[in-house]
């Protein structure tokens, strides 16, 4: 039996919007491949990284600071859909906690 793990919780209490996070990512990532696609036509290119930067300003809101695109999205970009959400989704998280942690360090 599978069990769900407990949300990421910061130091000072805040649960990570992992949820949401994910959603978004994926509706961002999938659009992306879709324009990459058109663009590319048939060639079989990775999502580039630069189309995913914008999924970023996406995800701005839900947190208190800056999303740096050089430590969120892969140099170069990704082969698929799955990976580059799971990639940065990990990058995200980490990001947060490490902001959580110097927040309350403070």
């Amino acid at each position: 039996m599978l069990t769900k793990s407990p949300p990421a919780v910061s130091p000072a209490g805040i649960a990570f919007p992992a949820a949401e996070v994910r959603r978004r990512l994926m509706d961002g990532v999938q659009t992306a491949s879709a324009d990459d696609a058109t663009l590319e036509g048939s060639w079989d290119l990775p999502l580039d990284s630069l189309s995913l930067i914008a999924v970023l300003a996406t995800l701005e809101e839900l947190f208190k600071f800056p999303l740096p695109p050089e430590r969120l999205v892969q140099r170069g970009g990704y082969n698929d859909v799955e990976t580059g959400v799971g990639d940065m989704f990990n990058r995200l998280e980490s990001l947060w906690r490490e902001r959580q942690t110097a927040e309350t360090s403070t």
